[in-house]
């Protein structure tokens, strides 16, 4: 018995695996006093994110709904199983077209009340993992940096309270940026 070696058995293409290009962090690790810790860079990317989650949870809800009112309409309009034992299993173009338009009726209301209950369930799934998120704003005002919010008083209250010398106190200005809770920007942003 020979044994020929095939040399397209060893060939590159066949012997590698590729895998899939990874996917980007949605959080990436933020510089706070002597760790780090993982937070959305800016505002944007948080409700991006956010909005993207509850847009995904959204679909799939209302794609299981869709199924599970078919099966709601189709039962709510069949006709009652006494209705075949009298009088055969076939059905008039009338009683058709009526069990049809029932069906309709069914399903459009089936999928309004899903619809309302989908939204409210992607909403509470979204906020319990987004609200105790760490998120980098702008260190001079308000998450918009317009400079009016409550760190401007704060910053403003402190030096006139410390002189100026805020340092020889031990409170240290950030550079630039401060980290914020997700759950304070849930109401001002999305």
């Amino acid at each position: 018995m020979s044994s020929t070696i095939n040399p397209d058995e060893y060939s590159p293409a066949e012997t590698l695996i590729t895998f899939p290009a990874p996917i980007p962090l949605l959080r990436q690790p933020i510089p706070d006093d002597n760790s780090l810790i993982l937070g959305f860079p800016n505002p944007n990317s948080f409700s991006s994110a956010y909005k993207s989650c509850e847009s995904s949870i959204l679909t799939q809800c209302e794609s299981a709904a869709r199924i599970g009112c078919s099966v709601a309409a189709s039962n709510n309009c069949k006709p009652p199983w006494w209705n075949t034992l009298l009088f055969g299993s076939t059905l008039s173009i009338k009683e058709m077209k009526e069990r049809e338009n029932c069906e309709e009726r069914e399903m459009m209301r089936c999928l309004e009340g899903a619809r309302v209950n989908c939204r409210e369930f992607a909403g509470n799934k979204c906020v319990t993992a987004f609200r105790d998120a760490r998120v980098v704003v702008n260190g001079d005002g308000d998450w918009n940096g317009n400079g009016n919010g409550k760190e401007s008083v704060v910053e403003m209250i402190s030096s006139v309270c410390f002189g100026g010398d805020r340092v020889r106190f031990g409170i240290r200005p950030r550079s630039g940026f401060r980290i914020v809770k997700g759950s304070d920007l849930l109401g001002k942003q999305l």
